[in-house]
């Protein structure tokens, strides 16, 4: 049995919106575990999970390094300019506005990936700012290790395992419902 291009679209839409809620989620278990190795290893930082991190314009990146460089806008408490901003991604592939919006007010973006899609291509948001710094997931394990903290660093590769169950997971349920929708009658 054939399905229609409107059949067709509507469950192509619902694995998307499926993939969508349980990558939302999975994207927070890497915000999390991003913020603990910010804090083993840089001795002061602001933290979103602790609502510290709001810019001036509503704006929150993940971690703020508190090395004494912040400014604050008295008026509003919000944050004018720091040094260095770390934004915990999933990958390197985001749209430019995603970097855009925080360079105004950082010297440099760091963006933790968990994993580099493309590690030899350079992001389209590149030629954007110099001061981009995509940070992969191993070389975070390496500093941790270094500074002995192998136990953290483990905690990354339980997350890539978590992470290649769950796209196995999304593809099933995929699978499940595309045979649900030929079956006849």
């Amino acid at each position: 049995m054939e399905i229609g291009v409107a059949d067709q679209k509507e469950l192509v839409e619902l694995a998307a919106s499926k993939q969508r809620t349980a990558l939302f989620a999975f994207g927070h278990k890497w915000q999390s575990l991003c913020e603990r190795i910010a804090q083993v290893l840089y001795p002061s930082v602001l933290l979103d999970s602790n609502q510290e991190t709001m810019l001036v314009d509503g704006k929150r990146p993940d971690i703020i390094i508190d090395d004494g460089s912040i400014k604050r806008d008295p008026a509003y408490d919000g944050i004018l300019h720091a040094n260095v901003f770390i934004d915990a991604k999933l990958s390197e592939v985001l749209p430019p506005k995603d970097i855009q919006k925080y360079m105004d007010h950082c010297d440099r973006l760091e963006l933790w990936v968990l994993v580099q899609i493309h590690p030899t291509v350079p992001p389209t948001y590149a030629p954007l700012d110099a001061e981009v710094e995509i940070v992969p997931a191993v070389e975070l394990q390496s500093r941790l290790v270094s500074q002995g903290h192998s136990d953290i660093a483990a905690k990354i590769d339980d997350l890539l395992e978590e992470r290649r169950s769950l796209e196995e997971r999304v593809l099933r349920a995929f699978e499940r419902e595309l045979k649900r929708h030929l079956r006849p009658g």
